[in-house]
């Protein structure tokens, strides 16, 4: 799913290089143009970077387990709540 995403995010910025932009010259509307790419191809990167950042996981149980005796020896449980998500 990641890869078809970033097959797709690849075909929109070549798109939009290729075919949106005003011809290039001195003017108010390349400028513009190529403003509002840069900006655009930022997004692009920042959102490649989050799937990318999406694929690593880690397996924290080991640490969980070992740190659990601090808290059975409290003589009350904090006031919150702790989720620890699970991917099986």
């Amino acid at each position: 799913m990641i890869a078809m995403s970033l097959a797709f995010m690849a075909q929109y910025a070549w798109w939009r290089i290729t075919q949106t932009l005003p011809p290039a010259a001195l003017s108010f509307e390349y400028a513009l143009g190529l403003g509002f790419l840069i900006a655009e191809m930022a997004g692009l990167a920042a959102s490649a970077l989050c799937l990318l950042f999406l694929t690593r996981t880690r397996d924290r149980s080991p640490d969980a387990d070992a740190n659990a005796g601090w808290l059975a020896d409290l003589p009350e449980c904090p006031p919150i709540d702790v989720l620890i998500c699970l991917i099986q």
